[in-house]
């Protein structure tokens, strides 16, 4: 095989626009499905992506600007849910109040105002999905 070349084939190039189109598609079945982080990451690559690519039209707007608030949007609610969690996990500003029967209690006042948030945690066993509705079903009624 002396003297033979082998060509390799060069690796597939990728179409920005087809990138712009499937992570735009990614991103609104992602919003669709409620999966906020995952949404986020496409959304951030989809940021990338177009301003590499940014492309005007005759009216001086590109294709980010048509999908940009819901980027915006996206990256806004996923920073919330994360301070949320953070907020679920820490126990920073929580005071104790009761503890009884497997469920433990602690409030904060809210700053700038007479509002107490109060957090209860427990742990359930054999937890099934219709129990999860019912959970639900009393924070809903609730606050009706």
């Amino acid at each position: 095989m002396k003297g033979k070349h082998i060509k390799k084939k060069a690796p597939p190039q990728s179409n920005p626009v087809n990138d712009e189109s499937n992570l735009t598609a990614e991103l609104k079945e992602h919003v669709k499905q409620g999966r906020i982080f995952d949404a986020r990451k496409t959304a951030l690559k989809l940021q990338k992506v177009m301003k590499n690519n940014k492309v005007e039209d005759v009216s001086g707007h590109t294709k980010l600007d048509s999908i940009d608030h819901i980027i915006e949007e996206v990256i806004e609610q996923a920073e919330h849910v994360d301070n949320l969690l953070h907020d679920l996990h820490s126990d920073d500003g929580w005071t104790f109040a009761k503890e009884g029967k497997g469920v433990t209690i602690h409030y904060r006042r809210e700053e700038g105002t007479s509002i107490h948030t109060v957090r209860a945690q427990t742990q359930f066993h054999n937890f099934q999905p219709r129990d999860f509705a019912r959970l639900c079903s009393l924070f809903v009624s609730s606050t009706s």
